[in-house]
């Protein structure tokens, strides 16, 4: 009995918690799209935590099934969070929710419907790969995109999303396989609802000491393009950081750089001889940019489209002139161009 009323108490608590932190996030950060994912993520972890009570059999139907729908996506819902932190050109699209729909339609057909015992093992064990799957997936982005990064405070939240996400994922797996058919303990729900108490204290202590601006110069960034600074903000740039950006545009627009396919923020700080962490906030604060590969299309793009304009060019296949431009793929240039221009390079060909 004292084990229950200490479960209860920890679930309450963390309740309490991410119900702070949703008011904070719709408060401060509810115009931008991590604000609002970051928001129905912390209602499914509610959701997930009133779902997965040792008593939830003795609550009303309706409130265990509001639980379920809301518990049983959630870890789309992380999916879509993640790659919403780090990607910055995210935005949930119709796979994304139709992710979310089926998941929730095929955990709702395993709870509700009697299926045989071979299906319903198969459909669990589906759901269960598809949630390592997607949080595989996260965690891949987090520490990929960590040296294109160029935000030093993302940069070292990657590291620790990585180190929290891993706890969780090698205890779920170790959880999911040993109790394959078996009813948790409750000994093991405890220890779940108290991972998730620590969890939600230390995230909302976070937002709490967090000002509203932060979250747009943060994780939560605005989602508007970053604009090159002011003549005026200028001004008040350091003279060491003056003299690194001289040299930084010497060598993007004489020495043409960027035309290297290998380059990246390190070689970059090795040719102009700073270290990384100036180069990255020289480029992100001054300049504007979240990260390299932004940084280096904003030449290769600028090229390219001259390039198509340039009648003596014509004959030349898009192609040729993507992989001259230092870009890796076809693919990889037209999506870089369409983002930057808004049109595809054949179509800005053809106009």
């Amino acid at each position: 009995m004292g084990m229950e009323i200490l479960d209860i108490s920890l679930r309450a608590a963390s309740g309490a918690f991410l119900l702070l932190g949703i008011f904070i996030l719709l408060r401060d950060a509810w115009r931008t799209s991590i604000g609002r994912l970051a928001s129905l993520f912390l209602l499914g972890t509610l959701a997930y935590l009133i779902a997965a009570a040792p008593y939830n059999d003795q609550l009303p139907e309706t409130v265990r099934l509001i639980a379920l729908i809301g518990a049983i996506p959630n870890i789309v819902f992380f999916w879509m969070l993640g790659r919403a932190l780090f990607e910055d050109d995210y935005r949930p699209d119709l796979l994304s929710w139709g992710l979310v729909l089926g998941m929730l339609g095929m955990g709702l057909v395993i709870v509700y419907a009697n299926l045989p015992a071979e299906l319903d093992r198969f459909m669990s064990n589906l759901g269960k790969l598809i949630q390592f799957g997607l949080m595989a997936h996260v965690m891949l982005l987090a520490v990929k995109g960590r040296d294109n990064d160029l935000i030093e405070r993302r940069r070292k939240f990657r590291l620790l999303f990585i180190t929290v996400i891993c706890v969780i994922v090698v205890g779920t797996m170790m959880v999911e396989y040993a109790l394959v058919e078996a009813t948790p303990p409750k000994w093991l729900l405890l220890v779940s609802a108290s991972t998730i108490f620590i969890v939600t204290f230390f995230s909302v202590s976070y937002l709490v000491s967090l000002r509203a601006d932060d979250f747009v110069t943060a994780l939560i960034m605005d989602e508007e393009p970053a604009a090159p600074p002011k003549v005026e903000e200028l001004l008040t740039v350091s003279p060491a950081d003056k003299v690194l950006m001289e040299r930084l545009t010497t060598a993007m627009e004489t020495d043409r750089i960027w035309l290297d396919e290998k380059l990246n923020i390190g070689a970059l700080a090795t040719h102009l001889q700073t270290q990384e962490h100036r180069l990255r906030r020289v480029i992100n604060q001054q300049l504007g940019f979240k990260n390299f590969s932004q940084f280096l299309n904003s030449y290769r793009v600028a090229e390219a489209q001259t390039a198509l304009r340039d009648p003596e060019q014509a004959h030349l296949p898009i192609l040729s002139i993507a992989l001259g431009l230092g870009f890796g793929s076809i693919g990889t240039f037209n999506r870089a161009f369409k983002d930057q221009v808004g049109a595809t390079p054949s179509d800005y060909r053809k106009t």
